[in-house]
C-alpha cells in the first residue's frame, strides 16, 4: 500500500507531538528510567501511518530520545503499543508521560497538556498573554489608556462652557461640525429654506420666450427623447405661462400619440417658475 506523503511546511499533529515527546525524554532523561517504554510506546501511538519501517523508525527514535534499543525490542514495543488503550487527548497524555506546566513552558510544547494545570486554565493564561500583548502593541502605537483619553476628552473638558457658548456653535466654528453651516440666501431671506425651485421641475436647459402665435394654456406633443422610457410614441407636454415656456417631459407611454393635460401639481410648479422669471 503506497502511503500519501506530508507536504513540506503542512501542518500535521502527529509529526508535532513525536518531536514534543522526544524532546521531553531527552529533559528528563528517561533513557536512564525503567518507565522509558511509556514515551516509545507514546511515540508508536502518533507514528501509526509509517508502513515501511516502524522498527527502524522506532530505534531511529529511541537514539533522538537519548537512548537504544535493538530490533526485538523495537518489535516487542510496537506489539505492547497496539495492545494497551491509546492516549491520545492532550491532558491524558501528559498524565501517561507526567508532563509538568514548568518543563511544557520550558520545551515549548503546545500540544500535550500538563498534570498540575488544567486545560481551562491554560485558555484563561493564554487569553490573557494575548490580551497584554495586544495592549503593548497599541501603546507602541501611540494609543492612549481609556481612562486616559476619557479624562481628557472634549465631553469632560467642555471648553464651550468657559467660552459661554453652545457646544454646536463651537464645533461649527472650529469647523469640526457634523452638518455644514447654512450658507446665507441671495435673497437676503431669514430662513435656511430656499425659494428657488429644484432641479427636477427644470427639464430643458434653458426657458424659452413665448412665440406670439401661442397663447396661454396651449398644448402640443411630441416623441418623447429622455430616453427613460424608451416608447418614441410618448408625450412631451409644453405648457405656456407668461414670458416662459416650461418643458415637462413625462414617462408614461401614450400609444395614442394625443398630448396630455398638465396635473395641477404641474400647473403650480410652472406659475412660481413664472412668478420666480417674472420677478427678476
Amino acid at each position: 500500500m503506497k502511503t500519501q506523503r506530508r507536504k513540506r511546511g503542512a501542518f500535521s499533529l502527529p509529526a508535532i507531538r513525536r518531536g514534543e515527546i522526544e524532546r521531553h525524554a531527552l529533559h528528563v532523561g528517561a533513557a536512564d528510567t525503567e518507565d522509558f517504554w511509556r514515551w516509545l510506546v507514546a511515540w508508536c501511538w502518533h507514528n501509526d501511518r509509517n508502513v515501511r519501517d516502524r522498527t527502524g523508525a522506532l530505534q531511529f527514535a529511541a537514539e533522538r530520545m537519548g537512548g537504544s534499543i535493538n530490533e526485538p525490542e523495537a518489535e516487542a514495543t510496537l506489539e505492547r503499543a497496539e495492545a494497551i488503550r491509546q492516549h491520545r487527548t492532550a491532558d491524558k497524555l501528559a498524565k501517561f508521560l507526567g508532563v509538568t506546566d514548568r518543563q511544557r513552558t520550558a520545551l515549548g510544547i503546545t500540544s500535550i497538556g500538563s498534570i498540575d494545570v488544567g486545560r481551562k486554565q491554560r485558555e484563561k493564561r493564554r487569553r490573557e498573554h494575548k490580551r497584554m500583548n495586544k495592549e503593548l502593541i497599541r501603546r507602541a502605537r501611540g494609543i492612549k489608556p481609556r481612562a486616559q483619553y476619557e479624562s481628557s476628552s472634549l465631553s469632560r473638558t467642555r471648553p464651550w462652557d468657559s467660552e459661554g457658548i453652545s457646544r454646536r456653535t463651537w464645533y461649527r466654528r472650529r469647523g469640526t461640525s457634523v452638518s455644514p453651516p447654512i450658507p446665507p440666501l441671495e435673497s437676503g431671506g431669514t430662513t435656511g429654506r430656499s425659494t428657488s425651485p429644484g432641479p427636477a421641475i427644470f427639464l430643458s436647459a434653458v426657458p424659452t420666450p413665448v412665440p406670439p402665435v401661442r397663447k396661454k394654456g396651449d398644448f402640443r406633443g411630441g416623441a418623447c427623447v429622455c430616453g427613460i422610457c424608451g416608447n418614441p410614441g410618448a408625450n412631451v407636454a409644453y405648457f405656456a405661462s407668461g414670458m416662459t415656456e416650461v418643458v415637462y417631459r413625462h414617462h408614461e407611454c401614450d400609444r395614442r400619440g394625443a398630448p396630455r393635460e398638465l396635473s395641477p401639481s404641474e400647473e403650480r410648479q410652472a406659475w412660481s417658475i413664472d412668478q420666480l422669471l417674472s420677478s427678476e
